[in-house]
Formats: structure tokens, sequence, C-alpha cells
């Protein structure tokens, strides 16, 4: 008597789960044949945008872009109330890229890409333009030491130390900037062990070369220690002309759209 019972209850189970499983599939179905579905389907190409691969050039790669498509049924159940179709109440998905600088770590980034309209300067030791940086709250990055690094600082800090170690556990004490690493004679193990992002400088612009740069999105500035307030100013000029903000590194190099 109990194993009747038994596989009547197991009987039950699976009639109801296969219930649930096809009256879902059925109300998807008719879904899909809605007035509502079908204009979201019929607009979706306006909203959506295609994801960048990552462009790999040797031992360099220059980061892509994340797409984003319409997420049909979340949308439609947005919109279901009003029974009309609202850009506003499009739910998107994101679409990594396929070649992407998070499965390519041991590539060295020395441009970000140029879609963001954007450039990150890197200061070292130069005091000078460090305040003017901090009094105008630029966004920037600086690369610090044990004897420099703050717990708290407008810069996007940077390990730059020869004991790599002993400052990262710091860093990541307070929670600083995990993720990049600007590569110099002494550092590129630790920081692929540490999985990080490698980074050269675009170019380093010094008072003699000020003049003759060309500044592009996507550009990783690095700023001479010697280079003088005043060409700092002009710098900051030249990137305002043309059209380009400033961000840090981590948000530059970030494949989000």
């Amino acid at each position: 008597m109990m194993k009747k019972d038994f596989i009547k209850t197991i009987f039950i189970i699976l009639l109801l789960t296969f219930s649930f499983y096809y009256a879902k599939k059925i109300s998807t179905v008719l879904i899909y044949k809605s007035s509502l579905m079908q204009e979201i389907i019929d607009n979706k190409d306006k909203y959506e945008e295609k994801s960048v691969n990552a462009i790999i050039d040797g031992d360099y790669i220059t980061p892509g872009i994340d797409g984003y498509k319409v997420a049909g049924l979340e949308s439609y159940y947005q919109m279901k109330n009003e029974g009309v179709f609202d850009e506003d109440k499009i739910i998107y998905e994101k679409v990594e890229p396929e070649i992407s600088i998070a499965n390519n770590q041991t590539l060295i980034i020395n441009k970000a890409n140029s879609f963001k309209r954007k450039v990150a300067l890197i200061v070292n030791s130069n005091e000078e333009v460090e305040n003017y940086i901090l009094k105008n709250r630029i966004k920037a990055n600086k690369l610090v030491t044990l004897d420099t690094y703050k717990k708290k600082s407008i810069f996007e800090q940077i390990n730059y130390d020869k004991d790599y170690s002993s400052l990262e556990k710091k860093l990541k004490e307070y929670d600083i900037n995990n993720d990049i690493c600007v590569l110099n004679n002494y550092n590129r193990e630790d920081c692929l062990n540490d999985h990080k992002f490698l980074i050269e400088p675009t170019y380093t612009i010094s008072d003699s070369s000020l003049i003759k740069s060309n500044i592009n999105s996507g550009d990783i500035i690095m700023i001479d220690d010697s280079l003088s307030l005043s060409s700092f100013k002009i710098l900051l000029q030249k990137i305002s002309y043309q059209n380009l903000s400033i961000d840090t590194l981590s948000s530059l190099i970030s494949e989000k759209r």
C-alpha cells in the first residue's frame, strides 16, 4: 500500500511539473504573438549596440567595448500593464566582447579604446602639478611607494614600489586600486602573479615634447617629473580642444560602455 502511495505521489509531482512546463511554454508562445511583443522585436535594433572586440597587436592589446541587447521578455513584463511600447522601460542585457582584456591579462595595454573620448594622466613625483590636480580635483593616477601612498586620496593610487608585496598588502587592506599595474623594470612578474592589467603609458609629456604631441582619445599620458605647471596647463587645454575628458586608468581601460 505504501509503495502504491509513493508511486502515486511521484506521478502527481511529475504531472504537475510537466503541466507547469507546458503552461509556461504556451504562455511564452502567446506573449511572442502579442502586438506589444512584436513592437518590441520590431524596434529592438534601434536600441541595441554590438560589442567591440579588443585588438591584439603582438604583446599589446587595446580594450574592447561591451555591447547590449534588448531583453525581450523582461521588457514585455515591464510594459504589459500599460500595454504600449515604452522605450524608457526597455530592459537590456550586456554583451561582452569575444576578445577581451579580461582573458588576455598577459598582454600590455598602452592605449584605451578611442570610443570613450577620454584620456588618463599618470603622475609620479611632480609636486607642483600634483598640487594643481588636487586643488582642481582632476581625476588622475599617481604612482606610489610605501612612503608616499595615502589611505585616502583624490588620486587613483598605483603600486610602484620596489618592495611590491609590502605595499600591495597595505593597498589591499584599504581597498586601493587592486587591478592595475604600470610596468617598470622590476614589477612585471609580481603584477602577473596578482592578475593585474599591465599598463604602459602611450607616451610621456615633457616640456620639450609638449608642442609636438598630438593628443588622441584613449591616450595614457605619463607626466614627466620635470614638467612645469605652465606646460601642464597647456596640456589640459590641448585635451579640452580635442573635446576629450580626463578619467582614471581603471575607468579608461574598462570595457564597460
